[in-house]
C-alpha cells in the first residue's frame, strides 16, 4: 500500500522534482546544437565537446563538497548557494559571444547544479517512505529522461527558430523562480523516515546528528558504496555516448539524405525512441525492487545485476538494426525545396511512417530500443534505494556526491576522449575499407561501449556480499542514536524536574526570613514543573507526566497556604512561627533533589571503564567500544554539570557540581589515554597486515572457541612486532591500575 505524504513532504517532493528537472535539461542542451554552435562561435571539432565536458566534471567535482555541506548544515541554504551560481551560469551561456566565455559558463553552471543531485536525494530520503524508494526515484529516473528529451528538444526545435541561445534564458529565469520557492518550503528534518527511528519522531525529538570530517572516510571505505561507485563509472559510459551522439549519428550517417529543414527533428525522434523503454523499465523495475526487497534484503541487488547482463544483447540488437537510408529513395518522397516551415511536422511525421514502410529493419529497432533500455534501467531504478539503504541520514548527501562524482568522472571522461576514440576506429576502418564514411566510427563507438554493461553486471553480483552487512550496520547505529537520544532527552526533562525540586528547598531556608521571596520560588518551581508536564504529555511519556503534574499540584498547595500566611500575617491574625513551620513540614513530603542522578550517571561511565579493563585480556576490541562508550558519557556527564552551573544554582550544590565536573574531566582524559594506547595497537597490527574488522573477525572466533587471542597474535606476527604490541600492553595496563587511585584522590 502506498503510503500517503504530508503536505510538507508532497511540496519538499516537488522541489525536488523542479530541481532534478531543471539539472537534466541544462545538461544536455547543448548536444542537438553542436553544429550550429560550431559555425557560430568558430570552434574546431575537437573542441566541441570540451564545454560540457568540464560541466560535467565540475558539477561532479563540487557535488562532494556540496554534499558534505549538505549533511553538515541546512539543506535549503546549501540550495541557495547553489541555485544562484547556476543561474548565473545559464544566463551566462545566453550571451556568450565565443568559446572562452561559453567554456566558463558551462564551468559555472556545473558547480552551481553540483549541489542539486546531494541535496535532491538527501531530501527525497527524509520524505520517500523507506519500503517505497526504488519505486520512487524509478519514477524519478524517468523524470530524468523526460527532462533531457525536453532539454534536447528545445535545442533541437525552439533552438532553430529563436537561436540555440534561447533555452539557456529560458532555464535561468525558471532556475530564479526554485531558489525563491526555498524562501516559503519547509523542507524535512533528517532521520524523519527511518523505521529505526520512529519512536524520536513519536516524542516529537529530531535527529540531531550531523556529518564530521572524520566520517568520510567510514563513508568512502564501505565496501556497498565502492563497489556502487566502479559500477556507476562503468555504466555511465554507454547512456553516455548514446545520448550525446545517436542524433548525431542518425543525422550524418544515416539518415543524411533527408532534407537539413527535418533531419535534426526526425533523427531526434528516432533517439527518443530508446527512451520509451526507459521510462517504462524505471517505473516497473523500480517498483518490482521494491516488492522483492520486501522479502529478501539483497533482491534490490540481484535485480539490478540480471538486468544489466540482459541489457547486453538486447542493446546490441537495436544498434545492428540501423542502417542508412538511401538518397534516391529519399527524392522519390518528392520534398520541396526549400520545405515551407508550417509544413514542416506534417513532413517529419510523414517521413517516420515511409522509413518503417521502406525499411522493416527499423522495426526491430523500435522493438529492441524498447526492450534493450527497459533493461538498462534495472540498475538505474535501484541504485539510489541501494546508496540510501546503506548510509546514515547524515552521510547520504556525500555518499550520494561520491557516487556522482565516479559516474560523472566517467561521463566527462567519455566525453573527452570520444574523439580520440573515434579517431582510432576510424584509422582501423580506413585500413579495411575505401573511404569509410566519418559518423560511421561513432557508431561502431556505440557498439562496443554497450560491452561495458557486463563487467558492471559483476560487481552488482559481487555486491550482494556487502549489501545486507552494510544495512544490518546502519541500522543498529540508528537504533543505539534513538535510544540514546530518547534516555537523554527523559534525563533532561527528570533534570528539569530537579530543577524544580532545588527551587521548593530554596524556599524552604528562606520562608522563615523572606515570604515573598520564597513565594517567587515556589512560583518559579510550578513552572517548571507545569512546562515538564505538557512536554512530557504531547510526547506520550506518561511517567515523567504523572510526576510533575503531582509536583505541581503539591507545590500549587504550598503557594496556597503561603498567601494565606500573608494575608493573615498582614491582617495580625497569624501565628507565623507556626503556621510556616508546618509550610516547611509539608516542603519536606517532596521528593529530593535528584542531582545525583549525575552522579550516577558518571559511575556508569567509571564501570564502562572496568569492564574495558575485564575485557582485555580476551576481547580488546570490546575494551575499546566500552571505553569509546565511557568517553562519551563523561562527556555528557560535563555538558549537564556545565548546564546546571550556568542555570545559576544554590551555592553548596555548585560546590559539589564542580567537583564532580573536575572527577570527569579527569576521568575523560585518562581514558583517552587508554583508548588512544589501545588504537596503537590495532595500528601496529594494521602494518603488519591485520585490518581492524579482520581483528573483530579474529577476536569474536577466539571468544567462541576460548582461544587466547594473545597467542595467536603471537604466533602471526613477527617477534619485533609482537614485543611493540607487549609493551604497548603493559602501559595500557598499567594505566588501567592507576584509575582507582586517580578515583580516591580527586
Amino acid at each position: 500500500m502506498v503510503e500517503k505524504l504530508t503536505k510538507q513532504q508532497f511540496f519538499s517532493l516537488i522541489l525536488v522534482l523542479i530541481l532534478l528537472f531543471v539539472n537534466n535539461a541544462v545538461a544536455v542542451m547543448l548536444f542537438p546544437s553542436y553544429t550550429i554552435i560550431k559555425q557560430q562561435l568558430s570552434i574546431p571539432e575537437s573542441l566541441i565537446a570540451i564545454p560540457d565536458a568540464f560541466f560535467t566534471l565540475m558539477s561532479a567535482g563540487f557535488a562532494l563538497l556540496w554534499g558534505y555541506y549538505v549533511d553538515k548544515i541546512d539543506r535549503a541554504r546549501v540550495l541557495m548557494v547553489g541555485g544562484f551560481c547556476w543561474s548565473f551560469g545559464t544566463l551566462l551561456t545566453y550571451f556568450a559571444p565565443n568559446f572562452n566565455l561559453l567554456l566558463l559558463a558551462r564551468i559555472i553552471t556545473g558547480a552551481g547544479m553540483g549541489c542539486i543531485l546531494p541535496a535532491g536525494y538527501s531530501i527525497l530520503s527524509d520524505v520517500v517512505p523507506e519500503g517505497e524508494r526504488s519505486g520512487y526515484f524509478g519514477n524519478l529516473a524517468i523524470l530524468n529522461a523526460i527532462a533531457t528529451g525536453v532539454g534536447q528538444g528545445l535545442a533541437s526545435f525552439i533552438g532553430p527558430l529563436l537561436g540555440w541561445q534561447f533555452p539557456f534564458l529560458l532555464m535561468s529565469l525558471i532556475s530564479i523562480g526554485i531558489v525563491a520557492m526555498l524562501f516559503f518550503i519547509k523542507l524535512p528534518k533528517r532521520g524523519t523516515r527511518e523505521g529505526e527511528l520512529k519512536a524520536l519522531k513519536n516524542l516529537n525529538l529530531d535527529y540531531n546528528f550531523a556529518i564530521s570530517a572524520r566520517d568520510l572516510k567510514v563513508i568512502f571505505v564501505k565496501k556497498t558504496n565502492r563497489s556502487m561507485a566502479i559500477a556507476g563509472f562503468l555504466a555511465i559510459i554507454p547512456g553516455t555516448v548514446i545520448t550525446a551522439f545517436m542524433i548525431t549519428v542518425f543525422g550524418s550517417y544515416f539518415f543524411a539524405s533527408l532534407p537539413d529543414e527535418i533531419k535534426i527533428q526526425t533523427s531526434t525522434l528516432f533517439s527518443a525512441m530508446v527512451g520509451i523503454g526507459y521510462i517504462i523499465g524505471n517505473s516497473v523495475l523500480g517498483r518490482l525492487g521494491d516488492s522483492l526487497f520486501k522479502r529478501n534484503r539483497k533482491n534490490r541487488v540481484r535485480l539490478g545485476c540480471i538486468s544489466l547482463f540482459l541489457a547486453v544483447p538486447t542493446c546490441l540488437i537495436m544498434l545492428l538494426s540501423m542502417i542508412p537510408i538511401e538518397t534516391t529513395w529519399v527524392e522519390s518522397l518528392g520534398y520541396p525545396n526549400p520545405i515551407p516551415p508550417d509544413q514542416i511536422g506534417s513532413f517529419i511525421f510523414t517521413t517516420i511512417g515511409a522509413i518503417f514502410a521502406q525499411y522493416p529493419s527499423y522495426l526491430f529497432f523500435l522493438i529492441f530500443a524498447i526492450v534493450g533500455s527497459f533493461f538498462s534501467a534495472g540498475a538505474v531504478a535501484n541504485r539510489s534505494a541501494i546508496l540510501i539503504d546503506v548510509n546514515l541520514p547524515e552521510h547520504r548527501g556525500t555518499a550520494t556526491s561520491f557516487f556522482n562524482l565516479a559516474e560523472q568522472i566517467g561521463k566527462g571522461i567519455t566525453l573527452l576522449l570520444a574523439s580520440s576514440l573515434i579517431g582510432l576506429i576510424m584509422a582501423f576502418m580506413n585500413i579495411i575499407s575505401d573511404n569509410p564514411p566519418d559518423t560511421a566510427a561513432t557508431y561502431y563507438m556505440m557498439i562496443f561501449t554497450i560491452f561495458l554493461y557486463i563487467p558492471t553486471g559483476i560487481i552488482w553480483a559481487k555486491m550482494q556480499k556487502s549489501v545486507v552487512g552494510d544495512m544490518s550496520e546502519r541500522s543498529m547505529v540508528l537504533q543505539e542514536r534513538q535510544q540514546m537520544s530518547v534516555i537523554d532527552y527523559i534525563f533532561e526533562l527528570e533534570i528539569s524536574l530537579d530543577g524544580g525540586l532545588q527551587k521548593i528547598y530554596d524556599a524552604r531556608v528562606l520562608i522563615p526570613h523572606n515570604l515573598l521571596q520564597a513565594l517567587d520560588k515556589i512560583a518559579e518551581a510550578d513552572k517548571i514543573f507545569q512546562n515538564v508536564a505538557i512536554v512530557a504529555e504531547n510526547r506520550n511519556m506518561e511517567e515523567v507526566q504523572e510526576k510533575a503534574t503531582k509536583l505541581r499540584a503539591m507545590s500549587q498547595e504550598i503557594m496556597t497556604e503561603l498567601n494565606s500566611i500573608l494575608r493573615k500575617h498582614r491582617e495580625g491574625t497569624s501565628v507565623f512561627r507556626l503556621d510556616t513551620s508546618q509550610i516547611q513540614m509539608k516542603i519536606d513530603e517532596f521528593p529530593r533533589s535528584d542531582l545525583g542522578k549525575i552522579e550516577i550517571l558518571y559511575e556508569t561511565g567509571y564501570l564502562k571503564v572496568v569492564e574495558a579493563r575485564l575485557e582485555r585480556k580476551a576481547n580488546d576490541v570490546r575494551a575499546l567500544d566500552n571505553l569509546e562508550s565511557a568517553i562519551k558519557i563523561f562527556d555528557r556527564v560535563e555538558q549537564l554539570i556545565q548546564e546546571r552551573i550556568d542555570s545559576q544554582v544554590y551555592e553548596k550544590e555548585e560546590d559539589r557540581l564542580r567537583a564532580l565536573l573536575r572527577k570527569a574531566k579527569r576521568s575523560e582524559a585518562n581514558t583517552t589515554k587508554l583508548r588512544d594506547g589501545l588504537g596503537r595497537i590495532f595500528e601496529v597490527l594494521r602494518k603488519a597486515g591485520i585490518e581492524f574488522e579482520d581483528m573483530k573477525k579474529l577476536t569474536d572466533l577466539t571468544v567462541e572457541y576460548n582461544i587466547s587471542i594473545n597467542e595467536v597474535l603471537n604466533e602471526t606476527l613477527d617477534d619485533k612486532r609482537a614485543e611493540v604490541i607487549k609493551a604497548i600492553s603493559s602501559e595500557i595496563d598499567a594505566i588501567f591500575a592507576q584509575y582507582d587511585q586517580w578515583e580516591k584522590s580527586v
